[in-house]
């Protein structure tokens, strides 16, 4: 509430007793009456006998903050020491800071911003008058008997200051056992939380490790560090004996995914930056780039860079055979989003946008890309809606970046812990081939009936794969109808579980060059089937992990069916994490 916050420094700006007279000024001046803010400001400055015109200006009229840092503290002489403040925000206040010496003493001191003096006990420095750009620094020198240990700003956390890790000349670091409990942010320190991490995947074994989360204020310098030591324990060397051999031992010896992000204001309003790096699960990725928020608009501008650096790294994953090694894949992507409502109950959003080979990169390509979902409420069913398009251009195509049939590419594998790797999805059903598979996950033109499914359309004398390509159009409908079946609805459980039941069909296609290299559609292949996705919306009294969902679809009907198993209708199932959109 501005309001407080505005009184609470008034308080600090008059000081105690002086501020507890006003009040009682103003009270009595005005009871039993209807004053304005302009009343309130007169009262105070009649009883405070000073010009309060700046304070009242800047807190009710403008947009300015306060942002008061300790810049430089220095030796000067002997048991002199040069101490310099910066105002980094635009507002003027009155400073007062604390020096505490090498014995733990304390020095307080008081920096006026106008002629006006409050009563206090502190030693009071000269005059720092200015504001905006006028006189950002004040340099002053102060007798510590034994040195400096440290200097504060505002040790009674008063003044509205929106950056207090530069108020004090070390910077305070809480550091802590992340509880995965909620917790308003620490405004006086910065924050670092960390847990203990344990995982697995085929080829490392056991992985084990930690995981840091720390930030200012939630969206200040935010940071996500995991690192783990891979100890090979329990491994498919370890478990199985039909393992080739030319891989053993030559999985990475440890692991990291690292993220960092800030807001950029002032400088960009409703604006971050983010910068993330990883060497894990055989991939070498960086990324930086800018996300800046306009309401309901998003606009995103990304360079990426990805690389593995031999075969041992595509032994990692699902799809081995869809990733080259030994090649930089780098780009530059930027994309909007609009997200909308509609009528009572629909909501959406709208995601348009282009990649391009960023310099260095062993690929030359590019795409333009336009996704669209939609919810929308009828009585107790709920109507789901994804369209997605692709044009892509470019003859050296990363088969990891591609557009693919039936859902995500491995790119869009490797954010999900449980798909980038072999060991929680089963080897077996990760593959592509002559029959639909048991795996899926969302993405690309979503055709999930035809999951692990080389799509061969064969014409005449020759055939031609088709699960995936670079460009396409797909359309996914999902009607859910759990609000007529509430599994959980009632009991205990619904604290912790949801089961979504829906019907769904998927249609899509991919151009592809045929064996005249010509560009060409693909047959349209579509599904209908049953799903269900259970959601696990809280573990235990844990309250910030986020909701895990397990999804089963069953793709009773292709039209377009494989030879290997040629009946259209069929009782077909995959598995996914997550929902498919």
């Amino acid at each position: 509430d501005k309001t407080a916050v505005m009184l609470y420094n008034l308080q600090y700006v008059l000081g105690d007793d002086l501020f507890l007279e006003c009040m009682k000024y103003y009270f009595d001046k005005w009871k039993i009456m209807h004053p304005y803010v302009e009343d309130m400001q007169q009262a105070f400055i009649e009883r405070s006998g000073t010009d309060l015109h700046w304070f009242f200006d800047q807190w009710l009229n403008t947009k300015k903050n306060i942002d008061y840092s300790v810049d430089k503290v220095a030796r000067y002489e002997l048991d002199d020491y040069y101490i310099r403040l910066r105002r980094k925000g635009k507002m003027q206040m009155p400073i007062d800071f604390t020096v505490i010496g090498n014995d733990n003493q304390k020095y307080n001191f008081h920096i006026p911003n106008r002629d006006f003096i409050k009563k206090t006990s502190a030693t009071v420095l000269p005059k720092w008058f200015g504001w905006d750009k006028l006189a950002p620094t004040y340099e002053t020198v102060v007798s510590i008997p034994g040195g400096i240990k440290n200097v504060l700003i505002d040790t009674t956390n008063r003044l509205a200051d929106i950056n207090l890790l530069n108020n004090a000349k070390k910077l305070p670091i809480d550091f802590s056992w992340d509880s995965k409990m909620k917790n308003l942010p620490n405004r006086k320190a910065y924050e670092i939380k960390w847990n203990p991490s344990l995982w697995y995947n085929a080829y490392d074994g056991v992985k084990l490790g930690a995981i840091f989360n720390g930030g200012y204020m939630k969206d200040k310098h935010y940071f996500r560090l995991g690192l783990w030591a891979n100890t090979r324990l329990f491994n498919e060397y370890m478990l199985f004996d039909d393992r080739e051999e030319r891989f053993k031992g030559n999985n990475d010896p440890i692991s990291f995914d690292f993220l960092y992000s800030s807001i950029l204001d002032p400088a960009l309003k409703e604006a971050k930056v983010e910068f993330g790096a990883k060497w894990l699960d055989g991939l070498n990725a960086y990324k930086l780039g800018v996300t800046k928020d306009f309401g309901y608009h998003t606009l995103n501008a990304f360079v990426h860079a990805m690389h593995r650096k031999n075969e041992n790294d595509t032994h990692y994953l699902l799809q081995p055979n869809q990733w080259t090694p030994d090649k930089w894949n780098n780009w530059l992507q930027i994309d909007y989003t609009y997200r909308h409502r509609f009528g009572e109950t629909g909501r959406g959003a709208m995601t348009l946008g282009m990649r391009m080979a960023a310099p260095f990169s062993d690929y030359d390509f590019s795409k333009f890309f336009l996704e669209a979902n939609q919810r929308y409420d009828i009585d107790r069913l709920q109507l789901r809606g994804r369209f997605f398009a692709q044009y892509g251009l470019g003859n050296d195509i990363p088969s990891e970046s591609a557009l693919y049939l039936s859902g995500a590419n491995p790119e869009t594998l490797m954010n999900n812990s449980f798909t980038r790797s072999r060991g929680i999805i089963p080897t077996s059903w990760g593959g592509y081939g002559a029959d639909v598979n048991h795996f899926h996950h969302g993405g690309g033109l979503n055709v999930r009936g035809y999951a692990g499914y080389l799509a061969l359309d064969e014409r005449d004398d020759w055939s031609e794969r088709t699960y995936k390509g670079y460009s396409g159009f797909g359309l996914n409908l999902e009607i859910e109808f759990d609000r007529y079946l509430p599994l959980f609805k009632g009991t205990k459980f619904a604290r912790y579980f949801k089961m979504d039941t829906y019907v769904f069909t998927d249609w899509g296609t991919l151009v592809y060059e045929n064996i005249d290299e010509e560009k060409q559609f693909s047959r349209l292949r579509g599904d209908f089937g049953l799903g269900m996705a259970l959601t696990v919306k809280r573990f235990w009294i844990l309250e910030t992990p986020k909701p895990f969902i397990i999804r089963l679809d069953m793709p009773l009907l292709l039209n377009h069916p494989p030879n290997v198993s040629p009946s259209h209708l069929k009782l077909r199932w995959v598995l996914g994490i997550e929902r498919a959109f």
